[in-house]
């Protein structure tokens, strides 16, 4: 069985990858695997399949940011008191070579995640408040207040399924260059 087949799933010809957020794409691979076959170099061998899955995660994590910028507008330039970055910058890019992984993530600003599913109607609930001309507890008899609820806008789910078939391309490509590199 060829190494590029193991490293993705265990299966010869075209293979399927799973990245960390179940995103699918299949590489034809069986030429690859005959090269890789033919290195007696292990690390060689993971250097390359290593290269390949970060040039395609670069690329879906271009398409992300391209996306969510696309459906924030301006607010996605913002940045906060708390993450010294533009809004756009909570995707990120994480690799593993030792398990040959590379994962597109859009948690290093937890509030993405509210702009990619959406939120409820959210309220506040009025349980009183002090009168401070008077220093007594008034109970407040009034509605909740509420504060709106976020649409969901589907950034990431959208880039995925656009950049499937680029990551793929991106992935074969750069395997590909480095292959050729070697073989000088």
């Amino acid at each position: 069985m060829g190494r590029l087949s193991e490293a993705i799933n265990g299966s010869r010809g075209r293979n399927t990858y799973l990245d960390g957020n179940s995103v699918s794409f299949s590489i034809d691979s069986a030429e690859v695997d005959r090269f890789l076959d033919n290195l007696d170099d292990d690390r060689t061998r993971q250097n390359i399949i290593y290269k390949g899955l970060i040039s395609g995660g670069k690329l879906l994590q271009g398409m992300t940011q391209q996306y969510f910028k696309s459906a924030m507008g301006e607010s996605a330039y913002h940045q906060s008191k708390y993450i010294k970055a533009p809004f756009y910058e909570g995707v990120t890019l994480k690799g593993d070579k030792a398990y040959l992984e590379v994962r597109v993530a859009i948690m290093k600003d937890f509030r993405m995640k509210f702009f990619e599913t959406g939120t409820n109607d959210r309220y506040i609930k009025q349980k009183g408040h002090s009168d401070l001309k008077r220093g007594r507890y008034v109970k407040d008899t009034g509605k909740p207040n509420f504060r709106g609820r976020i649409e969901a806008k589907w950034f990431f789910k959208d880039a995925r399924n656009a950049s499937a078939s680029g990551v793929e391309h991106a992935t074969k490509i750069e395997m590909d260059y480095q292959i050729m590199k070697l073989q000088k």
